[in-house]
């Protein structure tokens, strides 16, 4: 199974974004053969179709609580792309110490039902993270 992340359309007209995400890596599953006997899920903010495993977590979480974090980003215009995830929870993590992330939210239904029981006879081999920049591969930290 690939367990990748959206992205952003705006960042990358290519790779970024649910929807060029999910067409390039049917696209690359079937170029190596593995379609058939392979799985994909894709993280993002489902609500926005675009994202970070960081904003599937943080679309979970109370509306009222979201939406004071999300005000107080767009005053404090602390938003960019190198550290906007850092930023989501880190104020979540200080503005409530004592709230957990809602991982019984039915946005997290299909990854646990994914990863739920492993296809039996497989191996699970963690791979480093990949940025795909014209059509290659490029490692990442």
């Amino acid at each position: 199974m690939f367990v990748v992340d959206a992205d952003y359309t705006e960042n990358d007209t290519i790779y970024g974004g649910f929807d060029n995400t999910l067409k390039e890596m049917i696209a690359i599953r079937k170029k190596l053969n593995i379609y058939e006997i392979s799985d994909l899920y894709i993280t993002c903010n489902f609500d926005t179709k675009d994202g970070y495993l960081e904003s599937l977590i943080l679309s979970s979480i109370p509306l009222g609580e979201k939406e004071c974090i999300e005000t107080f980003l767009d005053c404090s215009e602390f938003k960019s792309k190198e550290n906007d995830k850092a930023i989501l929870n880190q104020i979540y993590t200080n503005a409530y110490p004592n709230e957990n992330y809602d991982f019984s939210s039915d946005k997290f239904n299909t990854l646990k039902h994914k990863t739920k029981k492993p296809i039996q006879g497989t191996r699970m081999t963690i791979l480093p993270a990949i940025d795909l920049k014209d059509g290659k591969a490029v490692t990442t930290k």
